[in-house]
């Protein structure tokens, strides 16, 4: 080869060795952090939504709790119904 080339190829050499290189590690690293964040965020959104969820599940007991309230309604529109029976019995 000529010194040329030589000359061509050692300042190619320098330009990726300094230049190109750190460059590429800086944007790696930026990658690898942004990365990380993501990775935390994620898990406090699940922890967030799992402890939705447990609590979000107590409302299939309210279809229950409805239910027997229906059942009691019920049930005290016959006790005033037997009351006022008896209550015109006396009179």
């Amino acid at each position: 080869m000529t010194e040329a080339a030589y000359w061509i190829w050692g300042i190619t050499l320098a330009i990726i060795a300094f230049i190109i290189v750190p460059v590429a590690w800086s944007l790696l690293n930026q990658a690898l952090s942004h990365t990380k964040s993501i990775r935390e965020y994620s898990h406090e959104m699940l922890q967030s939504g799992l402890g939705i969820a447990k609590h979000t599940s107590h409302t299939q007991q309210l279809g229950v709790t409805l239910e027997h309230a229906t059942e009691i309604v019920g049930q005290t529109k016959g006790l005033h119904q037997l009351t006022t029976e008896l209550a015109q019995g006396r009179s």
